[in-house]
C-alpha cells in the first residue's frame, strides 16, 4: 500500500469516527474495524504531521537539511503512515533468550 492510500484510508477512517456523535456508535465502530481511540489519535498525529510536511515552504526544507551535515538521515525522513503494533511499522524485536544454570554441590 503506498503511502498516499494508507494516509488517505486514514483520513477516511478519522472523519467517519468523527461524525458519530453517539459514544455508543463510536465504540461500535472501533469494534468493527479493530481499533481503539489511542490508534485515532495517532491516525490523527500522523495526519497532521504528513499535512505539516507537505506545507513546508522549500527554502525552509532546504535550509534544515543544509544543517545536517555531520549526522546521517535515516530513510526517507517523513513520518511512518502506520501505526505502533501493525504490520510495517518497524517494530521488530529478537526474541528473548533465557539461560538456566543448576549447580548441584555434593558433599
Amino acid at each position: 500500500m503506498s503511502e498516499e492510500s494508507a494516509l488517505n484510508k486514514m483520513r477516511h477512517l478519522v472523519a467517519s469516527y468523527d461524525s458519530l456523535d453517539d459514544p455508543y456508535l463510536r465504540s461500535e465502530f472501533l469494534d468493527m474495524h479493530g481499533m481503539t481511540r489511542e490508534t485515532i489519535a495517532t491516525y490523527r498525529r500522523l495526519i497532521t504531521a504528513e499535512e505539516r510536511r507537505a506545507s513546508a515552504t522549500p527554502s525552509a526544507t532546504a535550509h534544515s537539511t543544509s544543517r545536517r551535515t555531520g549526522r546521517a538521515r535515516r530513510g526517507g525522513g517523513s513520518a511512518p503512515l502506520a501505526p505502533p503494533g501493525h504490520p510495517g511499522s518497524g517494530n521488530r524485536r529478537r526474541p528473548t533468550i533465557s539461560i538456566t544454570v543448576r549447580i548441584i554441590l555434593e558433599p
